[in-house]
């Protein structure tokens, strides 16, 4: 199976940047998770592959 490209846009960003600052404890792993997860969404996915 091709793994998917993704292209993260100017809201995903700022969607993580914002969980960051809300966050207890930031990390760029919680960025970049919340990147995926606001990518995902905006494509209609309700869940992101943890193995892709």
């Amino acid at each position: 199976m091709a793994t998917p490209q993704l292209e993260i846009d100017f809201i995903d960003q700022h969607f993580a940047a914002l969980m960051n600052r809300l966050a207890e404890v930031p990390s760029p792993e919680l960025e970049l998770a919340a990147k995926l997860v606001s990518n995902f969404r905006a494509r209609g996915d309700i869940c992101v592959p943890l193995r892709m």
